[in-house]
């Protein structure tokens, strides 16, 4: 997966005499003074169980899209990011196409347990966006 796409899921920690941060991605290890010993460990992000599909938006996490400056829901900034990275933009079709069906039951079954997830098809994440408005 690529780190754009993962970073919805997984996270760098730096660990220095027991005071733990979870790093972000513009820090460079040589912006701290790291005594011995340092720990930096890479693990998945705890996020929680939550019903994006359905749901009133006011009651879901907002996100400014750094691209556009607009707030939406952090769903939302998720799967575009995805569908980016994967190319699926200049993909023929990408809204007008649907993804597997068996992809997306899975995926938003991933997406509202919290899990990480990924997918091949741009399709599956375009038709995933759409079912979300």
């Amino acid at each position: 997966a690529n780190v754009k796409e993962s970073k919805w899921f997984y996270a760098l920690y730096l660990d220095v005499a027991g005071e733990e941060q979870e790093m972000q991605h513009n820090w460079l290890l040589s912006d701290f003074p790291l005594p011995s010993p340092a720990r930096l460990e890479l693990r998945k992000k705890p996020r929680k169980p939550m019903k994006w599909f359905g749901t009133d938006p006011s009651t879901l996490p907002m996100l400014v899209d750094p691209q556009n400056g607009i707030e939406v829901p952090e769903i939302l900034v998720m799967l575009k990011d995805i569908l980016v990275v994967m190319g699926g933009i200049e993909s023929e079709g990408i809204f007008r196409k649907a993804g597997l069906e068996s992809e997306m039951v899975t995926l938003k079954e991933k997406i509202e347990n919290g899990e990480p997830f990924h997918s091949y098809n741009p399709h599956s994440i375009a038709t995933l966006m759409k079912r979300w408005y």
